[in-house]
């Protein structure tokens, strides 16, 4: 019988492809800009764009629930994942992961998004002289009045193509003004 020589062996953590996510999104200033847009409760204790930082991790590792999501993380080295050494995981509830996405829904989606395309757009030099755009699939009804400006977040860049109906087809008209 071997002698016990004191070790505590324990089941080595996880990274997997995590680091490299979370390197884009901080690289592309995604979180830094989903932290400008929304207005934390300072009763959270981590903020809305931790919460999303956590679900696309959830994503990249095959789980696409909300539920028992710190269960699924406790496999994986999380400090280093998320380049803090005082992370919390005990912080990321799932009624956390509900307000956040409350928050998303409230600041608007759609500006939201913009922002973010716009964001990625500079950070990666991104050449848009030229834009294709599948329309195959696409349709468009009504006026969608209260939007608010969607391209406030543009910092200069031109406006996107207006759209035009026509029957069985979408035409992009560019306003060369």
């Amino acid at each position: 019988m071997p002698k016990d020589v004191g070790l505590d062996l324990q089941t080595p953590q996880q990274l997997v492809r995590l680091p490299v996510v979370m390197g884009i999104l901080r690289r592309t200033g995604v979180l830094d800009l989903i932290d400008h847009a929304i207005t934390e409760d300072r009763r959270s204790k981590v903020s809305t764009s931790e919460c999303v930082a956590m679900m696309l991790c959830m994503v990249f590792i095959g789980e696409h629930g909300m539920w028992r999501m710190r269960d699924h993380f406790r496999a994986y080295d999380m400090h280093t994942i998320m380049k803090n050494p005082d992370f919390d995981l005990s912080a990321f509830t799932e009624e956390r992961f509900a307000k956040a996405i409350d928050d998303l829904y409230r600041c608007g989606l759609d500006r939201l998004m913009t922002g973010l395309a716009l964001q990625v757009i500079e950070q990666f030099r991104i050449n848009t002289d030229y834009l294709h755009f599948d329309t195959t699939r696409l349709s468009f009804y009504g006026a969608y009045e209260g939007e608010g400006d969607l391209f406030s977040l543009s910092n200069g860049i031109d406006p996107a193509p207006s759209i035009i109906y026509r029957y069985w087809e979408l035409a992009m008209q560019f306003d060369q003004s």
